[in-house]
């Protein structure tokens, strides 16, 4: 990725962490899930976004109780914004650097993890 791209990364990621630290919770812009209204029951994501602001607010029990996949986006949102905004300031315009590989086991993490948030969910008959 060259600077651009990382100066891109840093701008969204430091929006997202932003929202989550003042954004209000009882205020959040949120959508009812379109799953949730046909079928009743939570998509795998429901949650995420009130977890994403109990987590950026401190209160981190009622974020894990959400959601613990969405609990864990804010302190990866921070790391993002820290490392991206590093990154574009550290490169040579006109300078590119690879992106790691993505490998197969991180994608079969992220599904399991994303299951087992849903299941949690579901079991604990939060919508």
């Amino acid at each position: 990725m060259n600077r651009t791209a990382w100066g891109s990364v840093f701008v969204i990621s430091f929006i997202a962490v932003a929202f989550g630290l003042w954004w209000p919770r009882d205020d959040a812009p949120l959508v009812q899930c379109v799953f949730l209204r046909a079928t009743g029951w939570p998509c795998p994501f429901c949650g995420m976004t009130r977890a994403f602001l109990a987590m950026g607010q401190g209160a981190w029990g009622e974020a894990f109780r959400q959601s613990p996949v969405g609990a864990l986006l804010f302190p990866i949102a921070c790391a993002l914004t820290l490392s991206s905004g590093w990154r574009a300031m550290r490169m040579r315009v006109g300078a590119s650097d690879a992106l790691p590989h993505i490998r197969r086991w991180m994608w079969i993490s992220l599904a399991l993890a994303l299951a087992v948030n849903w299941l949690y969910r579901l079991g604990a008959g939060l919508k």
